[in-house]
């Protein structure tokens, strides 16, 4: 079906908007009933009567042509009471017939971009976002502003021309005093374009291959906010104004920049830097690599959710648990993972409990250049940068789509909290289908494939729900199995993305030690109190341990995870933990407690702290 005839059908009340979305924008219904001629007394009076009969307090709103009456049931019925109480009302014998007075709209005429047709990760219902019935809504407002924190825009692009706010370039100087990372010339400046990020081969590393400019920054921006102009394609928000932060360039970009970059979009200040005029409500990230989240990426983070700033978080292309990619694995960002074509996981695709919900991540077209190095006047392209007619791949792409979706959301009602997006995102994805390849469900992709339509339905109606987590992690860790130290543990992993989580209480300041050994190819996390990973490991110090992590932690409660190292990975494992004072070696058992320490324990201990008060 193309998208021209599914919108038609949507829009006539055929399709999920015409119960996603309830009358005059609100959650009261009404009844169409026709009464059996001849009408003895008043209509109202007769319909009064019916619901006395039926123990429902009707109320008679007014006469129509036809012969019928418009009646209002209780405002508080859910679909299924109002469906009974129409079966009911059906069954009087002075009821011609009764109905819901379902709502229509107007016709919205499908996109005529000519690259629209080779988006069906928008339009489909299923597998897609599920824009149709969203953009009989909304398509956005000007008022709304999307960051993007990545290699910089292409502002002149036909598909972007108007619509790009005056950004900043926070790309700095190299440690040896060159501009190789911002391959513009200079630092950090008021120039946000992008100068290409291609690099010879060795260029990024010994054996690193010569790549063509991705022109990344460009194509992201598309998908969340190109024009419906006629011409190209069309971004889920058509009417966002978008915010290019410069932060990578060749060879990606370094944590201290990308900090910069995410306060600065916003709007909070950073030293040197003219303050941003246009704080963006979404911040899109799609950038990450193997680690654990810095402790000043989160607090960047942290400040910029305070600040009322959504931090949307593309999950990671490695085909392993999103906990070992950052900044996916930090607290307080929705991560997004992609799916491909039949709605299942995409092969590459990071996956697991951080995962906050899904969306298209393959066969995406986006807005690019036809210059394999620098920019070319006048070389706008679609699809991308060499990628040819199957378009792009990654959760890089995935992730635009849903800060598009959270800005028509922020288009009806611009006061949404974080919690609130994020809430109402994940309350309103439709399910997985049952699709070949690998298949999807909490906790391998979050609670669903977004919906536009679904998300933007919500907002309008007044159905806002609230989450803080945006994951599932939170929840895993307080089901975790309590364990005690020094006594082995056997577990088994059966499915894919399984891990299992284990809770371990420490009474005062320990050096703690996880093993972890078997047969199975084990990969462990240590988490703190409030889901922050402290450290993830798989490193091997004899032939039989499969991971060993060793930490110096203080008083309160921990977490540790075990999964396989790969997402089928299957077969039992040991788990043993132990702990030991940290400066005499003194093992200890139960939760971390220790007897009275001994005059030379306290002398060791009184030489051990000057020592490291001396520093190397």
């Amino acid at each position: 079906m193309s998208p021209a005839a599914a919108l038609g059908l949507l829009i006539l009340g055929m399709g999920p908007l015409a119960s996603a979305v309830s009358a005059g924008g609100t959650d009261t219904p009404r009844l169409i009933v026709r009464l059996q001629a001849p009408i003895v007394g008043s209509a109202a009076g007769r319909i009064e009567a019916l619901g006395r009969r039926l123990g429902v307090v009707l109320h008679h709103g007014h006469r129509c042509s036809g012969g019928v009456e418009v009646v209002t049931p209780p405002a508080d019925y859910d679909p299924g009471q109002l469906a009974e109480l129409v079966e009911h009302l059906n069954a009087q014998p002075e009821v011609s017939y009764a109905e819901v007075d379902a709502h229509r709209y107007p016709v919205q005429v499908p996109p005529a971009d000519p690259e629209f047709n080779n988006q069906g990760y928008l339009s489909e219902a299923h597998t897609g976002i599920n824009t149709l019935p969203a953009w009989v809504i909304t398509t956005g407002s000007a008022d709304t502003v999307v960051a993007l924190v990545d290699t910089g825009i292409l502002a002149g692009h036909v598909d972007l021309a108007g619509h790009v706010l005056a950004g900043y370039d926070l790309v700095s100087t190299d440690p040896d005093g060159s501009f190789f990372t911002a391959n513009d010339g200079d630092g950090r400046d008021p120039d946000p374009s992008d100068p290409g990020d291609g690099v010879n081969a060795g260029g990024c590393g010994p054996g690193t291959p010569a790549t063509p400019s991705s022109w990344h920054g460009t194509g992201v921006a598309s998908l969340v906010g190109a024009a419906q102009n006629g011409a190209g394609m069309v971004g889920v928000d058509w009417q966002t104004r978008l915010l290019p932060v410069r932060a990578l360039g060749r060879c990606g970009g370094y944590v201290s920049d990308i900090n910069d970059a995410l306060r600065w979009a916003a709007g909070l200040a950073v030293p040197g830097v003219p303050d941003n005029p246009h704080p963006a409500r979404v911040i899109n990230l799609s950038i990450g690599s193997a680690g654990t989240c810095l402790r000043s990426e989160q607090a960047a983070i942290d400040d910029a959710h305070a600040a009322g700033a959504l931090v949307v978080v593309s999950a990671g292309n490695d085909g392993r648990d999103t906990l070992r990619t950052a900044p996916a694995n930090c607290r307080g960002v929705l991560v997004v993972t992609a799916t491909d074509r039949n709605g299942g996981l995409a092969p590459f695709a990071d996956f697991g409990v951080k995962i906050g919900l899904s969306a298209p991540g393959t066969g995406i077209l986006v807005a690019t250049n036809s210059g394999l190095q620098s920019p070319i006047p006048g070389g706008d392209a679609w699809g991308c940068a060499g990628g040819g007619p199957a378009g792009c791949f990654g959760t890089s792409f995935a992730t635009p789509l849903v800060s598009g979706v959270a800005a028509l959301m922020l288009s009806l009602r611009p006061d949404l909290s974080v919690e609130q997006l994020i809430g109402t995102l994940r309350a309103n994805t439709h399910a997985f289908p049952g699709a070949l390849g690998i298949q999807c469900g909490e906790p391998l992709c979050g609670t669903g494939i977004a919906d536009a339509a679904g998300a933007v339905s919500a907002v309008r109606t007044g159905r806002i729900d609230v989450e803080a987590e945006g994951n599932g992690l939170a929840a895993a860790l307080r089901a975790a199995t309590p364990l005690g130290f020094d006594s082995p543990i056997r577990g088994r992993l059966t499915r894919d993305g399984q891990i299992d989580l284990y809770r371990v209480q420490l009474g005062s300041r320990q050096s703690f030690r996880a093993l972890g050994s078997g047969g199975t190819d084990t990969y462990a996390y240590l988490f703190g109190s409030d889901a922050t990973v402290i450290a993830q490991n798989d490193n091997r110090s004899t032939t039989d341990t499969n991971f060993e992590i060793q930490r110096e932690l203080d008083t309160g409660t921990y977490y540790v995870g075990v999964e396989g190292r790969s997402r089928s990975s299957r077969g039992d494992y040991v788990l043993t933990i132990s702990h030991s004072d940290p400066v005499s070696g003194n093992g200890g058992g139960g939760s971390g407690g220790g007897g009275a320490l001994g005059w030379p324990t306290l002398l060791l201990l009184g030489l051990g702290l000057y020592l490291r008060s001396r520093g190397p």
